[in-house]
């Protein structure tokens, strides 16, 4: 996993705010041959606020193998994944 901090000028209006963003990436090798049949991904974002901005992920994957992780020593033929993230400016 690799996590990253970037913090920078915000992007609109030029009012001289800094914009911090964590964003932390899981990557993985995959099963030899990739048996992964299909994915749908959902996703959405808000602005609560002015200073406030959340999103919402939902994936589905599918794999004609049981390759996902299912509990402490089983494994499944799909994974459900659900990413939350909130972004602050000031």
């Amino acid at each position: 996993m690799v996590s990253s901090l970037i913090a920078g000028p915000e992007q609109d209006n030029e009012n001289g705010r800094i914009r911090i963003v964590w964003a932390n990436v899981a990557s993985y090798t995959p099963i030899d041959p990739l048996t992964l049949t299909g994915e749908f991904t959902l996703a959405g974002a808000y602005k609560f606020t002015e200073m406030l901005l959340g999103r919402v992920e939902i994936r589905q994957d599918w794999a004609d193998q049981s390759v996902f992780a299912k509990g402490a020593n089983g494994a499944d033929t799909n994974q459900t994944s659900l990413a939350l993230q909130a972004i602050y400016t000031f």
